[in-house]
């Protein structure tokens, strides 16, 4: 909804220029990554400010400046707030090899689109030339490149696609929404040329989307998300609530959605709190020597190898499936493999 609004408003970013700053900021809250492409908007819009500057009067201007001014505090504020801590476990490092960066540019600007390569590389290179046309094309690199910087120096997985595809939905409702070809590049007969070809694109990509939309809705219904509550309800079932429990991998984390208070002997000692700790001190131990020593009464395996790996003096009693329906496939397996000490197996 803030990047179609933004849209609406940006060829008024002038005249209603702290309504346009204030969905920018909103955008920038979202996440890291959107706040790329807000500030690549902002970006654009001081770059429109130098070039009408001496045309504005004094009180535009006033306003303009307080706008600048307003989200570059607020720009500060959210540096303090997304600042990673020292001790965080996840995407500590960076990676600026240049083969990383092209390679994840070639994979993700094939990925938003629809995952034929050449197909995929003709729609950008059409779009570009469409927001070159309509003027917004320097919008549409500053945003998108920055985004695929940093999914190259710090981290990217599938689900961050999404933010990628609106940094070029942005420019492409911008651009369609104009009805006048007055500020347009390249004359009429070149606009109506690539307004045609852009639709087609357009059309296309949505074509692919709405497809994938539906399978992964479709194998959501039918298959499950998580192991989590399958998990949850055997121990239930089981009445083991209260039995001595551990649980490998993060992922295991699903489970204790399902109880009032943490039942893993090996998270965090048993105690509150029951989510997972994102830190190097993440209080879990997933040793499995360890947990054997601890000779608690069920294990449970987030992930298991398939076929599961046997545990001497445990017998494995069941394996809960949960997937990760992405598109038109399984992205990952969470899996639960259940183990019960021999001497508690009904």
């Amino acid at each position: 909804m803030l990047i179609f609004l933004i849209g609406h408003y940006y060829p008024q970013r002038f005249h209603r220029t702290y309504l346009f700053t204030l969905l920018l900021c909103l955008l920038a809250y979202v996440s890291v990554f959107s706040a790329l492409i807000a500030i690549s908007t902002m970006l654009v819009h001081f770059l429109s400010l130098l070039k009408w500057w001496k045309e504005l009067e004094g009180e535009e201007r006033k306003r303009q400046m307080a706008s600048l001014v307003a989200f570059g505090l607020f720009l500060i504020l959210m540096a303090f707030q997304l600042w990673q801590p020292t001790d965080s476990s996840f995407a500590k490092n960076y990676h600026f090899e240049l083969d990383r960066v092209t390679s994840r540019f070639l994979e993700v600007t094939d990925l938003i689109m629809v995952e034929i390569k050449p197909i995929s590389y003709s729609i950008l290179a059409v779009s570009c030339v469409w927001f070159w046309i309509n003027r917004v094309l320097l919008l549409y690199l500053l945003s998108s490149l920055s985004i695929i910087f940093l999914f190259a120096v710090k981290y990217f997985n599938s689900w961050h696609e999404g933010i990628l595809f609106l940094a070029w939905i942005l420019p492409l409702w911008i651009s369609f929404q104009s009805q006048s070809k007055d500020n347009v590049r390249g004359g009429e007969v070149m606009f109506s040329r690539y307004k045609r070809a852009m639709t087609l694109m357009v059309s296309l990509v949505f074509a692919f989307h709405i497809y994938w939309a539906g399978a992964a809705s479709i194998s959501d219904l039918r298959g499950s998300y998580s192991a989590g509550r399958a998990t949850a309800d055997y121990i239930k079932t089981h009445q083991m609530s209260e039995a001595k429990i551990c649980a490998t991998t993060f992922w295991s984390t699903s489970i204790l959605a399902f109880f009032d208070q943490n039942i893993f002997l090996n998270h965090n000692n048993g105690q509150r709190p029951s989510f997972w700790f994102w830190a190097n001190d993440n209080r879990r131990d997933d040793n499995l020597n360890w947990i054997l020593e601890q000779q608690p009464d069920l294990v449970i395996i987030g992930r298991p190898k398939e076929p599961s790996a046997p545990i001497d003096g445990y017998q494995e009693v069941n394996l809960f499936e949960g997937n990760l329906y992405w598109k038109n496939r399984i992205k990952e397996q969470q899996h639960f493999a259940i183990y019960r000490k021999l001497s508690s197996v009904d």
